[in-house]
């Protein structure tokens, strides 16, 4: 296993010094470490969870991001260099895997999220992160099926794109600054009551909310909510939340439906905010990412 590792990790500095190129193949960087394509491609699969293919995609993606965020280069050029031949075609592309268009990730403060990959091969600085094999990991996706209880939250309503919450928090903490629960009982979290229904972007809901207990009248626009509680299937997501969406596709289609459970549409799905960000870097936030299953 340590030679294929190593020969992987070869493989990936090749991929890495030749993300320019449009023609990169599998096959071609099998031959240059003298295995068959097959081989090659079934063994680089097992190590990294992925394909030769998916890998390259994700690392020009992750590129593209860290031009966009800290670079001068127009997105036209930036697009281009990422092997795309319009603008168009990059930022559909874009959209779709990073949930994102490039202009409004340029315009925006901050971004810590990575595209998935279960051994953490990342872009990183004209590199590639450290990472880990799939066979040194325990479990790919570590999920706990359990009952949560119902629970009194204060909430402030988000109608609309997911990617508005984040000022929605900032309107919430604004808000409830000054209001000092009695309970120590403190935690956030995020409601999504349209999350995977066929319900127009415009029109999804939402609740931002804690669960602190409030006394007194509430600020303008925050009311009470009774979450009412139920069987989740609970996914452990360690690092920033610009990476949850991605992560939360792939728990639902990748594990609960390959498992066989079914989502209950009778109950909305949660991401439980479990530490303080602002005390910790994004790759040590963590999130329970809760799925209501039947």
């Amino acid at each position: 296993m340590k030679k294929w590792i190593k020969e992987i990790e070869e493989s990936l500095s090749y991929i890495l010094e030749n993300l320019d190129k449009n023609d990169i193949r599998f096959d071609e960087i099998a031959k240059l470490r003298n295995y068959s394509p097959y081989h090659f491609h079934r063994r680089f699969k097992e190590i990294t969870g992925e394909s030769v293919k998916n890998c390259l995609r994700r690392l020009r993606f992750e590129r593209a991001v860290e031009f966009i965020r800290n670079s001068d280069k127009s997105i036209t050029e930036i697009a281009f260099d990422s092997g795309y031949e319009t603008l168009e075609s990059f930022s559909k592309a874009f959209k779709k895997y990073l949930g994102i268009t490039p202009g409004e990730l340029r315009k925006k403060k901050t971004w810590y999220g990575k595209t998935l990959s279960h051994s953490h091969i990342h872009y990183v600085d004209d590199n590639i992160s450290e990472w880990i094999a799939q066979s040194d990991m325990e479990d790919n996706m570590l999920v706990k099926i359990a009952n949560i209880p119902p629970i009194q939250l204060v909430c402030l309503k988000n109608l609309g794109d997911y990617w508005k919450l984040p000022s929605t928090w900032d309107k919430f903490r604004e808000k409830t600054d000054g209001y000092r629960p009695k309970t120590t009982n403190t935690f956030s979290m995020t409601i999504f009551f349209d999350h995977h229904n066929d319900v127009p972007v415009d029109k999804k809901v939402s609740y931002v909310c804690s669960g602190s207990d409030y006394n007194g009248d509430l600020p303008e626009g925050l009311f009470k909510y009774k979450f009412p509680g139920g069987k989740y299937a609970i996914l452990a997501h360690m690092g920033s939340y610009d990476e949850i969406g991605i992560v939360w596709e792939d728990f639902v289609k990748n594990f609960l439906s390959l498992k066989g459970w079914k989502m209950n549409p009778d109950l909305p799905s949660l991401e439980w905010y479990q530490n303080s960000p602002s005390n910790l870097s994004p790759d040590l936030w963590m999130t329970y990412l809760c799925e209501p299953v039947l």
